[in-house]
């Protein structure tokens, strides 16, 4: 080595070793001195991550269409009282039922188109009859239901399926009436087919005219049994009743039967004639209507005498 060389060269190897050394602990005091005070977050160890249940939410409602809202009556409505017909009227009424009218469609035309708005229709359940029904109603017609009752004949003559009968309870002849008045649309009362010997029995009359009073519906008794509890049970219930006075074209002449309805009602101050609508009693009714004016007497709906 030339002695002309600087005092670095001229170290030996061990002093090359320790200036080594001190510099590698000042760069190592140097790089503490500047590190953060606070770790990088990118730096920071995550923390393990723990599973945490939380309750899982019910799936929400889907949105149906609401169902109309039904008007449910807290006790039993009593029964309608009816708008008076004719206030004013002083003298003899009589009323008018025409009873199994629908049997023959031909026939119930005839009887809606021919008579007055005052005479009363009663339609068997039987054959769809609520066109028929719609139709008197909408021409004036009183429309009354006829129920299908257990004469005393019975099973040999019955009036047809869902008879009221004697040995039914009170739940099964209520769903009978039902299944009439759902056949007989805008009926505003009821009244009997055959029954004998249903009307006979207050025990099997009580919860169906409890049930004709809940619906604010007259009955009209037809008077198939003198013995018939069917008035005297429905004003018990609290429900309009009237019954029927004669049978206009069962036995006699349908003018000599109308002549004695007529004093009947003169007497009484009212009576109700049952007919059928057949094409002679039509006519006869049709050519008697217009003479009550004349003997100082009205003709009137069968329910506006239901009391």
């Amino acid at each position: 080595m030339d002695e002309t060389s600087g005092p670095l060269l001229r170290l030996t190897g061990r002093q090359w070793t320790g200036l080594v050394l001190l510099f590698a602990l000042l760069a190592i005091g140097f790089t503490w001195l500047l590190r953060p005070l606070v770790a990088p977050a990118a730096l920071a160890e995550p923390e393990p991550m723990v599973a945490v249940a939380e309750p899982m939410e019910a799936p929400a409602a889907v949105a149906a269409d609401p169902e109309p809202a039904v008007a449910v009556a807290e006790a039993p409505l009593p029964p309608a009282t009816p708008v008076p017909f004719a206030p004013d009227f002083t003298g003899p009424r009589i009323a008018i039922l025409l009873t199994d009218v629908g049997d023959d469609p031909a026939q119930a035309r005839a009887a809606i188109a021919a008579l007055p708005a005052a005479v009363g229709l009663a339609f068997t359940p039987y054959p769809d009859v609520r066109t028929l029904a719609r139709a008197a109603k909408a021409d004036g017609h009183e429309v009354i239901a006829g129920l299908p009752m257990q004469p005393k004949s019975w099973p040999r003559v019955s009036p047809g399926a869902n008879t009221l009968t004697v040995d039914a309870d009170g739940p099964e002849n209520v769903r009978r009436l039902d299944w009439a008045l759902a056949r007989v649309e805008g009926a505003s009362g009821v009244t009997g087919i055959m029954g004998s010997a249903f009307t006979e029995s207050e025990t099997a009359l009580r919860p169906v005219l409890a049930e004709v009073g809940k619906r604010n519906l007259a009955y009209i008794d037809a008077r198939a049994s003198g013995r018939s509890a069917g008035v005297a049970t429905a004003r018990d219930a609290g429900v309009r009743a009237a019954a029927n006075n004669r049978f206009l074209d069962e036995s006699g002449s349908i003018a000599a039967n109308l002549a004695q309805l007529e004093a009947q009602a003169k007497r009484e101050g009212s009576a109700i004639g049952y007919a059928r609508p057949l094409p002679a009693t039509i006519a006869a009714l049709e050519k008697w209507a217009p003479t009550l004016e004349a003997k100082g007497m009205l003709l009137v709906p069968p329910g506006s005498l239901a009391k």
